[in-house]
């Protein structure tokens, strides 16, 4: 991915984008090359330790939300579970309706690999 892909992706400016960025290399978490299509261009890629990284930080997530959730009464979580799907949706439907305007693809389909 390139930098300014990433930097329209996540809601920021380049600067502050390529700030991060830089850290995340020099921590070995993600790797720079030349982009195939343009060599002017910087590809980013996740290294193994970054994308090892990224599924700790989704799996620590993912149980800590269902600790939320397994305390609540089922009928409840049942509904909180739908309301957040809904959300998710509806977020979903948002990025892509900025995708098809030129943007960046969506960040919230299933299908998206959030580790790189």
């Amino acid at each position: 991915m390139r930098l300014s892909a990433l930097a329209e992706r996540l809601f920021l400016d380049k600067s502050t984008t390529s700030r991060v960025v830089a850290t995340l290399v020099k921590k070995k978490f993600v790797e720079q090359s030349a982009d195939a299509l343009d060599g002017r261009a910087t590809a980013l890629s996740a290294t193994r330790q970054g994308r090892n990284l990224c599924a700790k930080i989704t799996d620590d997530l993912v149980d800590q939300q269902k600790q939320l959730l397994q305390d609540l009464d089922p009928k409840v979580r049942s509904g909180v579970i739908q309301v957040l799907r809904r959300l998710a949706q509806a977020a979903d439907a948002r990025f892509r309706s900025r995708a098809a305007n030129g943007a960046e693809a969506s960040c919230c389909a299933p299908s998206d690999d959030v580790c790189g």
